[in-house]
């Protein structure tokens, strides 16, 4: 081997990758899939997938239906791999610490972790006991390139300008965009303050308060993001600094749960 492919780490295995791809596509979907469609979805040879499809088949973990050729995910197969597993233990301690909060504060609160580049899930939800229409699902998965949550992930790896500047051609804008140093300002008060409010992305009427929460590895991400989202009314007044130092004091208590 070659120092320059040792240089580049360990070497991605491309039928692991197609197998994580083709079962991320199908979580996405209600309903079944045919293999053209799957395939086309991906990006991938219709042939290939389909091999793929019939050894996940043949070990359970995805369901045909000869009458139209479809498949989806086995909710048994994957019980089976899932097995006894519980929660780690930051999910089963900050659970009921945020469920307090979301109480007090009458705000729907999220726990999102990074599990892949571009990619955070929504992994812990804590809601108030009184009704409320605005929520996500646990397991529900969004790009890190939207809103304050796409500022702190910007800023977090680096923020030179000219980092900045590439971030900035990577976020998604829901409504208004900002000019570069108008979004640069925005990155570096959130990076300062270590929160982000948001307006911009969300639907009219509701704001998000987010606020990071590292990895002990210092390895230039984010590890989880907490955030609140409800009325904009909640956070007017004093309400935005109340959520920030709820929020804040949970990211401390997440902080110190992964350093263990």
């Amino acid at each position: 081997m070659s120092d320059e492919k040792t240089k580049k780490g360990p070497k991605t295995v491309g039928a692991a990758k197609l197998t994580v791809e083709i079962l991320r596509e199908l979580s996405k979907r209600k309903g079944a899939l045919g293999v053209t469609l799957l395939a086309r979805n991906i990006d991938r040879y219709p042939g290939t997938v389909y091999s793929v499809l019939k050894t996940l088949q043949n070990e359970g973990l995805v369901n045909f239906n000869p009458a139209n050729k479809t498949y989806s995910l086995s909710y048994g197969g994957l019980l089976e791999i899932v097995g006894q597993q519980q929660p780690d233990d930051l999910l089963l301690r900050i659970e009921p610490e945020m469920k307090i909060e979301a109480n007090r504060l009458g705000t729907c609160l999220y726990l999102s972790q990074h599990i892949r580049s571009g990619s955070m899930l929504v992994v812990c939800r804590a809601t108030p006991d009184q009704p409320v229409a605005i929520f996500t699902r646990v397991g529900a998965r969004f790009p890190t390139c939207v809103g304050g949550a796409g500022r702190l992930h910007a800023g977090w790896q680096n923020m030179e300008q000219d980092h900045l500047a590439t971030e900035y051609e990577k976020m998604k804008w829901i409504r208004d965009k900002p000019d570069l140093p108008t979004w640069i300002g925005q990155v570096e008060r959130d990076m300062q303050q270590r929160f982000a409010y948001e307006e911009n992305s969300l639907p009219e009427g509701l704001a998000s308060v987010a606020v990071p929460i590292g990895s002990p590895e210092k390895d230039k991400r984010i590890k989880y993001i907490i955030n609140a989202i409800g009325l904009r009314g909640n956070f007017a007044g004093d309400g935005l600094l109340t959520h920030v130092e709820a929020l804040k004091a949970l990211a401390s208590f997440a902080e110190n749960m992964l350093k263990r």
